[in-house]
């Protein structure tokens, strides 16, 4: 089984604070609070239309984000 690095992904971002502010400033995509950011990490797990968020994001800060890089075998980091 696989899952999503949320933490590799939050990192490439600067962090959660960072990210989350970086969704705040962007009236398009939809603002998500550090609480929030912190469940994603909880879980292993994040809604698939964050994801979309964060993918539209990096496009738009010149960000080159391979999705296939952020994938792990479930158990290892």
């Amino acid at each position: 089984m696989f899952q999503l690095n949320i933490s590799k992904l939050v990192g490439i971002f600067g962090g959660r604070a960072a990210l989350a502010a970086k969704l705040k400033a962007d009236d398009e995509l939809e603002s998500v609070s550090i609480k929030r950011i912190d469940k994603w990490h909880e879980r292993n797990n994040m809604p698939l239309l964050r994801l979309i968020d964060c993918m539209i994001l990096a496009k738009k800060s010149d960000l080159i984000i391979n999705v296939y890089d952020l994938i792990n075998e479930k158990g290892k980091k």
